[in-house]
């Protein structure tokens, strides 16, 4: 957790989500300000980190699998159209689909 200054924040919600609110730090025994400010602090920690590093794994993984659909598309219309044989499709492939982009600093 950050140490620091604290700063006060404060935010609207509709009647429903107030009741809610209220019911569920009841529930645990402290009051709706304290039971509000724990679900915002778990929220941008620990539930928000780890939901967005899993969608940064689907986002990878769907992007591994259209570059491979991409490269057996490519392989497939180089072949079919004539353009190139077999072995030279590969070669046009691994050297300009497959290539590695030059590392940024």
């Amino acid at each position: 957790m950050l140490t620091g200054k604290s700063e006060t924040v404060s935010f609207r919600l509709d009647a429903e989500m107030v009741q809610q609110l209220t019911r569920a730090a009841n529930v645990i025994g402290v009051s709706r300000g304290e039971y509000a400010k724990h679900l915002v602090t778990q929220g941008l920690t620990n539930s928000f980190a780890e939901s967005t590093k899993n969608v940064l794994m689907e986002v990878r993984h769907d992007l591994r699998l259209l570059r491979e659909e991409h490269v057996t598309s490519t392989n497939a219309l180089l072949i079919a159209a004539g353009k190139l044989s077999p072995e030279k499709a590969l070669t046009f492939i691994q050297t300009k689909l497959l290539k590695q982009p030059a590392a940024t600093e």
